[in-house]
C-alpha cells in the first residue's frame, strides 16, 4: 500500500466531521484511514463510531496521551510507504492527496512534502490579522529556503504534510516529550536525512481557533521551539566537540530574559555575552568578539532587526547555520 492517512483527536466534535468527510472523498481513493481518539470525554466517540467506510480503522485509547503519542500509535498501525497527516479540526481540499503523490513521485529524493494553506477561522475569536499572521507559514516555499531557514520556525503546516514512513520510522518519529512542537521536531530530523518540500499550491485549509494548545501555552510553545532549536543546533552542528559549544546570543532583552530562564540553564551549551539587537555597536561588536574565538557562534533570536544582522555577519565571511544561526 503507498498511502495510510493518520489523524489523532481529542474532544474534537465541532470540526471533525468535515475533516473526516474531507478525507474520504478525496480525488484519490486507495488508501486506508486510521483515527486515534485520545479519551476524548466529548461526542467524538459517537461521530467515529458511525463512519461507514472499510478504509477506516478508529483506535480508541483508553487515557489521554497527547498528540504525539497518538500519532505514533496510529502510525504503527499503518501499512502504507507513506503518511499523510491530517488534523482533526481541518479541512483538505478534493485533489489534496493526489497533488501529494504525483509531486513525491517526480522528487523521489524527499522525506516528506507539506503544501501552502489557507488560514480558516475556527471561532469568532479569530480576527483577519490573526489569519494573516499564521498564514505566513507560506512564506518558505523553495527547498533551500526551507532548509536554510529551518531553525526560524516552522515552515509546515502539521496536517498538510505527508512523509516517508521509512524515514519517519529511521529518525525514531514523534517525540512525546513534545505536546506543542512534536511535530516541528520531526521535521529537523527528517530533514538530516532528505529535504521536506512543498507543493507550491494551497491544498489544505488550517482551522484557527483561539483557544488552540499553542495559543492557550503561548510560553510554553516558545520554550519548546527554542528547546528543539537549541539542541539540534548543538548536536547537529557542534558535536565534534569535545566541550560544550559557547554561544553570544542576540535579541531583545525580554526575550533573552526568557531564553536564559527556560533554556540556557539546562545546559547543553553556555552564553558568553548578551547583546541587544537594536544597539548600533552589537554587530560589530559580536563580530569582533567572533574573530577573537570567544564563542563557536553567533545566534539571533528573531526579530525586525535579525536580517540586518545576519547580512552584516554574511558581508564579512560568516556562514548560516555554520556560525551564524537565527530561531524564532
Amino acid at each position: 500500500m503507498f498511502l495510510s492517512v493518520v489523524m489523532a483527536v481529542y474532544n474534537g466534535e465541532d470540526y471533525l466531521q468535515e475533516a473526516i468527510n474531507s478525507v474520504i472523498y478525496q480525488s484519490f481513493k486507495d488508501f486506508e484511514f486510521i483515527i486515534v481518539n485520545d479519551a476524548s470525554s466529548d461526542s467524538t466517540f459517537q461521530i467515529l463510531e458511525s463512519i461507514n467506510d472499510s478504509r477506516v480503522t478508529v483506535i480508541h485509547s483508553e487515557k489521554n496521551e497527547g498528540g504525539a503519542a497518538s500519532l505514533r500509535k496510529g502510525i504503527k498501525y499503518a501499512k502504507g510507504k507513506w503518511i499523510a497527516i491530517h488534523d482533526a479540526d481541518d479541512i483538505s481540499n478534493l485533489n489534496r492527496f493526489a497533488a501529494q503523490i504525483d509531486f513525491i513521485k517526480r522528487n523521489p529524493e524527499i522525506s516528506g512534502v507539506g503544501s501552502l494553506v489557507k488560514c480558516i477561522p475556527g471561532n469568532k475569536h479569530v480576527n483577519e490579522e490573526q489569519l494573516r499572521k499564521d498564514q505566513e507559514v507560506n512564506i518558505r516555499v523553495d527547498k533551500d529556503h526551507i532548509h536554510d531557514y529551518r531553525y526560524w520556525g516552522n515552515a509546515f503546516c502539521h496536517g498538510s504534510m505527508m512523509i516517508s514512513k521509512d524515514i519517519y520510522e529511521r529518525v525514531g518519529g514523534y517525540n512525546p516529550k513534545y505536546k506543542i512542537a512534536y511535530d516541528y521536531d520531526l521535521w529537523l530530523r527528517m530533514q538530516e536525512v532528505h529535504p521536506l518540500q512543498k507543493v507550491p499550491q494551497v491544498l489544505y485549509n488550517w482551522r484557527i481557533v483561539s483557544n488552540s494548545l499553542s495559543r492557550k501555552n503561548a510560553n510554553e510553545t516558545t520554550r519548546e521551539v527554542w528547546e528543539i532549536e537549541m539542541n539540534y543546533i548543538c548536536k547537529q552542528r557542534f558535536a565534534y566537540l569535545n566541550r560544550e559549544p559557547a554561544f553570544t546570543i542576540i535579541g531583545k532583552k525580554d526575550a533573552y530574559t526568557n531564553f536564559n530562564s527556560w533554556i540556557n540553564k539546562k545546559g547543553g551549551f553556555f552564553v558568553k555575552q548578551f547583546l541587544e539587537s537594536d544597539t548600533q555597536s552589537t554587530m560589530k561588536k559580536a563580530y569582533k568578539s567572533f574573530l577573537k574565538q570567544k564563542e563557536d557562534a553567533i545566534v539571533l533570536i528573531g526579530d525586525e532587526y535579525s536580517m540586518h544582522i545576519l547580512s552584516f555577519l554574511q558581508n564579512r565571511g560568516m556562514k548560516l547555520n555554520k556560525n551564524v544561526f537565527i530561531i524564532h
